[in-house]
């Protein structure tokens, strides 16, 4: 493999000679260049392997997390079990049966790559009382879930198990054991046999219950997987295990998957680093379509061969350990010798050339070794010491003065000429420079003139769209025509609502007037967070019960505490604060409007009148339901002793209500001659916004089918925060807002 590496420097001159010299190198190297260079006294290089690391965003995975979710934008998708916080990933909690995994959504197609993992594994379970452990995947699938650690058992590519729960009693590792798996969809990983069938190459780490995280390393370059850990916190990488051989192709995805099964514990992710290495491929290797290859690797021997005999051990080799270890000792021992005997003949330990730079500028000094000649020393390291020399300082002046046969003074003014023409050099680059600082600045200031217009342009056009959209959502609240009718020129059977608003005069005719009769009711509303219906509602009913000359006051009673919804508490205190001014109530939904004229909301002198009767309640039709809408009398209300408080939650407190009534001795009416049905009323709840709260509390369900001999208006306790006279949707309404109650439990 030929080693390269590129330094660069910033030149000064436009036609001046450069003397390099190269030390603990062996080979001379003697070129004259037409090349830039720049103007650097002294640079020392490293020559490495070439692989110049780049971080990949789209594969990395760090904190804040930002680009982790469903979301159409988003990089990362994440199943089961797995919790994000602002600080870690949690596969899987310490907690029996669990699984999870999250997985980038974008395809890699890095041909050499180095990923980072940095992790952490801890629960409260003691040694081999714990389990299972994290896989780290580059497969072909994403999302599968499976026995192998939380993920598809037979993947396509490569997963890295480290697995913290020996399922081999046979075993003598310990563990925890981090192992490497390359698999092309023929095999499966064997969680009973901790995978030792397929087993690439591992080792043992004590990972779990640190103080300090740990971390991974994941390195792929060149047909070479090589796998290091940092489980002391040191800032140190410690080779596992480092494999040839081996091919993955691209476009797979990456992914990190958990698992607990009886024994359990803590698996978070807190990065994962995804790098490019920069490496330099054959034309065949840069013309193939990797995207095809099949994932293998070239082994010494097949996993298959990994079986245990009965004894419960691997096969031994007809060579044992010592005779091996010395064979593989002497062969390298000859290798060393024979290749320092032709390196020492070919080579010499330091060289020197010269090369003339005839523009300005960024250059760059490649430097390319022959070594490939000798495919060990192929992925070496080979240090490179340059001493630059730049200007008159390259030249040798005692060889000039003898060559030229000049005197001391000749030989310094000879001196000061080159340092002033050097000086001169210097100058017009600056100049150059700040040629190319200023085009360079202008550039860029046009740019951000550009993109802040873009910007404003685009604030502008969705300030515009806001407007119109609020505008319309506004404009669809509204239930009152211009012309007075209340359902806004369709009738009850479509279905529709009115939407124009009246003007302030029109509306003036529609108000409350004592000639419309002596009574007076009031619309009681139990109420927590249901802004939007009400918007709906106030201007609706208003309008509706104007049009039948029906006296009215609207009370919305606002439930504001920590406690769980309260419905019929809320209708007690409704009855409280409704003053001596209404001689009758309306228990009212307020999600339930009446879409029929025919509908009668007068004065319940002869008892109870159910308006929402099972018969013309859109969703609830038993016999005995008595709520939606309820008119009773203020008298008929203090008989029954109002209703029970006992009931928080949704639901319950009108079957109970329904026997206060009949052992009150009341009698219960309901509308008749309607013949609209379930079309009468309009139900305005949305139960996928609005979720209710249907948990049921001790004996709940129970105590509705009896009387609360002592709940009631007898024993009810609030509180009222504040009372505001309300207009909403540009209706005259008087509406009082309780604000808030704290209940009683």
């Amino acid at each position: 493999m030929a080693t390269e590496g590129c330094k660069r420097v910033v030149s000064t001159l436009f036609q001046q000679g450069v003397l390099v010299k190269m030390n603990n190198f062996r080979t001379v190297v003697s070129i004259s260049l037409l090349l830039g260079l720049s103007s650097v006294s002294l640079v020392h290089a490293d020559i490495t392997d070439g692989n110049n690391e780049h971080l990949k965003r789209e594969h990395s995975l760090m904190k804040p997390y930002q680009g982790v979710g469903t979301g159409s934008s988003s990089q990362w998708d994440f199943w089961g079990s797995t919790l994000l916080t602002s600080q870690y990933i949690r596969l899987t909690p310490d907690e029996r049966s669990k699984q999870g995994s999250i997985w980038n959504t974008v395809p890699c197609f890095l041909k050499d790559w180095e990923m980072h993992v940095q992790f952490k594994v801890h629960g409260s379970g003691k040694k081999n009382l714990h389990g299972d452990g994290i896989a780290i995947w580059y497969t072909r699938e994403r999302l599968q879930p499976g026995p192998a650690f939380g993920s598809n058992a037979n993947f396509h590519g490569l997963a890295m198990f480290i697995d913290t729960y020996p399922n081999d009693e046979s075993t003598d590792r310990s563990f925890p054991y981090i192992s490497a798996m390359i698999n092309n969809g023929t095999l499966s990983y064997d969680h009973s046999k901790d995978g030792r069938l397929t087993e690439l190459g591992g080792c043992s780490g004590e990972i779990r219950n640190k103080d300090h995280d740990t971390y991974m390393a994941i390195r792929y370059s060149k047909g070479r997987l090589t796998v290091m850990v940092d489980v002391d916190d040191k800032n140190e990488w410690k080779e596992c295990f480092d494999v040839s051989g081996v091919r993955l192709p691209t476009g797979y995805y990456f992914g990190a998957s958990s698992a607990t099964g009886d024994l359990s514990d803590n698996h978070d992710i807190i990065s994962m680093k995804m790098y490019q290495l920069m490496v330099e491929h054959t034309p065949e290797e840069d013309n193939l379509d990797w995207t095809k290859i099949e994932p293998s690797v070239s082994l010494l021997k097949s996993p298959k061969d990994n079986i245990d005999d009965p004894t419960g051990n691997f096969r031994s080799s007809p060579l044992t350990g010592w005779k091996v270890f010395l064979l593989l000792l002497c062969a390298l021992l000859g290798i060393v010798v024979c290749a320092v005997v032709i390196l020492s003949r070919q080579y010499g330990s330091e060289g020197r050339f010269t090369f003339t730079s005839h523009t300005p500028g960024e250059h760059q000094i490649c430097l390319h070794s022959n070594s490939s000649k000798f495919a060990l020393f192929a992925g070496g390291m080979l240090r490179v010491h340059l001493d630059i020399q730049v200007g008159e300082h390259t030249n040798n002046y005692t060889e000039i003065a003898a060559k030229d046969k000049l005197t001391e003074l000749q030989l310094r003014v000879r001196q000061l000429v080159e340092q002033v023409d050097q000086i001169q050099k210097e100058q017009n680059y600056q100049r150059y420079r700040e040629e190319r600082f200023r085009q360079t600045s202008e550039s860029t200031n046009q740019r951000v003139l550009w993109w802040s217009i873009v910007q404003t342009l685009i604030l502008v056009a969705i300030g515009f769209w806001q407007m119109r959209h609020l505008k319309s959502f506004f404009e669809a609240k509204k239930l009152l025509s211009c012309s007075g009718d209340m359902n806004g020129g369709h009738t009850a059977e479509d279905g529709h609502l009115p939407h124009q608003p009246c003007s302030l005069d029109r509306q003036a005719l529609l108000a409350d007037s004592p000639s419309w009769g002596p009574h007076k009711m009031a619309v009681l509303i139990p109420f927590r967070e249901r802004f939007e219906e009400l918007l709906v509602f106030v201007p609706y009913m208003h309008s509706y019960l104007n049009k039948k000359k029906i006296r009215h006051k609207i009370f919305v009673i606002n439930q504001v505490d920590h406690f769980r919804f309260n419905r019929a508490s809320l209708i007690n205190v409704g009855f409280g604060e409704s003053g001596n001014d209404t001689d009758y109530i309306a228990m009212h939904d307020v999600d339930l409007l009446p879409l029929n004229e025919a509908l009668d909301y007068g004065f319940p002198d002869q008892g109870p009148f159910h308006i929402a009767s099972p018969e013309l309640h859109p969703l609830y039709h038993y016999k005995t339901y008595v709520g939606g809408i309820l008119l009773l009398t203020k008298q008929h209300y203090q008989m029954c002793n109002g209703m029970s408080n006992r009931f928080w939650g949704w639901g319950r407190e009108d079957d109970e209500f329904y026997r206060r009534l009949r052992k009150a001795g009341l009698e219960l009416f309901r509308p008749v001659g309607i013949t609209t049905g379930y079309k009468t009323f309009q139900h305005i709840h949305d139960p996928a916004w609005r979720k209710r709260d249907q948990k049921r509390i001790a004996a709940q369900k129970q105590e509705q089918f009896k009387v609360d001999p002592e709940g009631g208006l007898t024993n009810l306790g609030y509180k009222v925060e504040s009372r505001q006279e309300l207009t909403i949707s540009d209706s005259l309404v008087s509406a009082e807002l309780e604000n808030p109650y704290y209940l009683h439990r």
